[in-house]
């Protein structure tokens, strides 16, 4: 019997001993395996551009704001329209005021009068008027300006997403060769035929993959609720 034989039947029979970043891994594995990942709401990129048009707070505020330059232009121009004023009074006496037989004063009187002013050369409630009218054309503008920006955002947001999807996956598939790999290379270690350095080799390259697949879950995460965000 070769002397090599020996060792491997030796070295077979022999349990390895316990490393620390051998739990460590463990206890990563189990984590990650146990943790429950959220399950986000799939929309589609026509709907995601057209909620976050319809809800979010910034185009919300710039339609309000194009409804607050309508109604100074319509406060300004109130004072350049004609004004019709009309006033009522009524007396009410004991009884009638005569001066023998004739009454002078009536018990019931009332009192009618109306009054229509028209403005005929108002020069400066015209320039107000026409500067609120341009006032109402910035408020368009800018309200178009920021749809325009929040769709790009959003649909930038999105292929971000999309794109970070695939990180996960594809680093998915490497952490999981890399844990075939080490699997492979502890089994070949424990029976004999392999090297310490192969299995310690294996076992880094799956922590570093395993943290890369951590990382790219945690982008995406955030990706989601920026998305979210900009939703309304």
């Amino acid at each position: 019997m070769s002397p090599r034989s020996t060792d491997r039947r030796a070295r077979a029979r022999r349990s390895p001993t316990p490393r620390p970043w051998s739990a460590a891994l463990a206890l990563a594995l189990a984590g990650s395996a146990a943790a429950a990942e959220p399950v986000p709401r799939v929309v589609s990129f026509q709907d995601a551009v057209a909620r976050a048009l319809a809800q979010n707070p910034t185009t919300l505020t710039a339609v309000q704001e194009v409804k607050r330059a309508v109604a100074i232009v319509e406060e300004t121009r109130s004072s350049s329209l004609p004004t019709l004023t009309g006033n009522a009074s009524y007396t009410g006496l004991d009884s009638n005021r005569a001066l023998g037989t004739v009454i002078i004063q009536p018990a019931n009187q009332v009192v009618l009068s109306a009054t229509l002013a028209v403005p005929l050369a108002v020069p400066q409630a015209w320039v107000r008027w026409a500067h609120s009218l341009d006032g109402v054309d910035v408020a368009k503008r800018s309200e178009a300006d920021a749809r325009r920006q929040l769709a790009v955002t959003v649909a930038k947001t999105y292929l971000s997403l999309v794109a970070q999807h695939r990180v996960v996956d594809v680093t998915d598939r490497a952490a999981t060769n890399a844990r075939a790999h080490y699997d492979y290379a502890h089994a070949r270690f424990a029976g004999g035929y392999g090297n310490r350095v192969d299995e310690v080799r294996a076992a880094q390259e799956l922590a570093s993959d395993t943290t890369q697949l951590a990382a790219a879950r945690s982008a995406l995460y955030a990706l989601q609720e920026a998305l979210g965000v900009l939703l309304g």
